[in-house]
């Protein structure tokens, strides 16, 4: 999935006992998406994990920033019904966000 967001708040940058380098964050997403033929206006926050080098970039990433993130869901761990968006990569996005009408 891909969507732009606006990276609200993130922990520090820590790495597994395997040495892979992980950040959770929160990104906050905001558009008009069309559902039954009618805009609908869509609001959320949503946690995301970035690893390896999505997590050494974020490291360097202001809060503010709008971003344009690709990954997946997955459940938060094993049997929980709620999700987190695994960061696979992303760009800065010079769109800015409240001005975007995509996912």
């Amino acid at each position: 999935m891909s969507l732009q967001a606006v990276l609200q708040s993130m922990q520090s940058l820590r790495y597994t006992p395997g040495g892979v380098a992980m950040i959770d964050a929160v990104l906050s997403h905001r558009s008009t998406q069309r559902e039954g033929g009618h805009p609908r206006q869509v609001e959320l926050d949503l946690s995301a994990r970035f690893a390896d080098r999505a997590a050494e970039q974020l490291s360097r990433t202001p809060l503010g920033s709008v971003l344009r993130v690709q990954g997946f869901l997955a459940p938060r761990r094993l049997g929980s019904k709620s999700v987190l968006l695994h960061v696979t990569e992303f760009e800065h996005d010079p769109t800015p966000a409240s001005l975007s009408g995509s996912a």
